[in-house]
């Protein structure tokens, strides 16, 4: 939450009667954007990070140019959607209506 809100997708409302709204209108955010930003060190093997590699095949693996292109491609295809997207038909509702529920049962359980 606090990276999001650094990046410029959330307010973050404090104290006791406090939340979370978004701070862009959701057609505007890219969840490929939203993943690069929450995990910028976003790896999917130990040889991604050339500082903390210990693998010791690296040097003439083949895998990792496969693993790159599968990353570059699950990134466009999450940049392919928005926020609105999952939002539609209904959906944003059905989330907030589970958030209200959520809230009010840890209410009464507090």
């Amino acid at each position: 939450m606090h990276t999001l809100s650094n990046e410029g997708y959330l307010h973050l409302i404090p104290g006791r009667t406090g939340g979370v709204a978004l701070a862009k209108e959701p057609h505007l955010i890219r969840l490929g954007d939203v993943v690069r930003q929450a995990e910028p060190t976003l790896r999917l093997a130990e040889c991604f990070d050339i500082k903390t590699n210990t693998c010791v095949i690296a040097p003439f693996c083949s895998l990792r140019p496969v693993l790159k292109e599968a990353l570059a491609s699950f990134m466009t295809t999450m940049n392919a959607y928005t926020l609105a997207d999952l939002l539609a038909g209904g959906m944003r509702d059905r989330i907030a209506k589970t958030f209200v529920t959520i809230a009010s049962r840890d209410a009464r359980d507090a």
